[in-house]
């Protein structure tokens, strides 16, 4: 009886040493939400997405559901892309923050089809400075890649700032904002958030950032007959309310 006792125990010992030895790399890679999330869907939408560099992954369960000033949202009902949950935002899949933990990048949820995100970059603003019906054009900031700038490849970005009412991981509450768009290609809402430290380094982040993305020159959606959304407009809303047109994943 003594010896089935202590071969149990031998066995449970062996057992638990060997889940607990199961550790290999490979496995916590697999467990990656940028790599399983990010980087996999942005090859299958011919965009090349690697870990930025002297950044860490901040651990997360699941997505991040962003929003600009969620308490204002409510206040004000806001129907968020057809959807009443009354949150607004955006989500985001992957989190990158710096060695300092003066800036984070966050990656997005991945969107096969060519949305644009007018209402959605407007939230940001609007809501942020609590005036849904501010013109926000004065804080956006288009760059062509004739200009010279390094965008990823995209054929443009907007790129913009806003101040969140709290702080985002108990630290970042300035924020920038990056949208890339390239004809044929899923686009990329970006966010980057920075502590008051981190603003002093702001350009330098931006460049890090985008230097982690490249657009591929393969046309994946053929459809996709708006190279330059010249019909992306930023009028004054009468009320920010973004609609889904019927039969269209555009959001107008």
């Amino acid at each position: 009886m003594l010896k089935y006792i202590a071969f149990i125990c031998c066995l449970v010992i062996n057992i638990c040493c060997f889940a607990q030895g199961d550790t290999s790399p490979k496995t916590a890679n697999e467990n990656s939400r940028f790599e399983k999330y990010v980087v996999q869907r942005g090859k299958w939408n011919d965009i090349s997405i690697s870990k930025p560099k002297d950044m860490d992954e901040y651990p997360l369960q699941n997505y991040y559901p962003f929003s600009t000033n969620a308490a204002y949202i409510r206040k004000t009902k806001y129907n968020s892309n057809g959807l009443n949950d009354g949150k607004g935002g955006f989500w985001y899949e992957a989190i990158f923050q710096s060695k300092k933990k003066d800036c984070i990048f966050m990656y997005p949820l991945f969107v096969d089809v060519i949305p644009q995100y007018p209402g959605q970059i407007q939230e940001d603003i609007a809501y942020a400075a609590e005036d849904e019906l501010m013109d926000v054009r004065p804080f956006l900031k288009f760059i062509d890649k004739k200009d010279g700038t390094y965008i990823s490849n995209a054929d443009y970005a907007i790129i913009y700032e806003f101040k969140t009412p709290v702080k985002h991981f108990e630290l970042y509450d300035n924020f920038v904002g990056i949208y890339l768009r390239k004809q044929g290609h899923g686009c990329l809402l970006l966010k980057m958030g920075l502590t008051e430290e981190g603003l002093k380094h702001k350009d330098e982040y931006i460049k890090k950032f985008l230097n982690s993305i490249k657009y591929g020159d393969t046309i994946i959606k053929k459809d996709d007959n708006h190279p330059s959304d010249d019909y992306l407009r930023f009028d004054p809303p009468t009320r920010l309310r973004p609609k889904i047109i019927p039969g269209s994943e555009y959001i107008q």
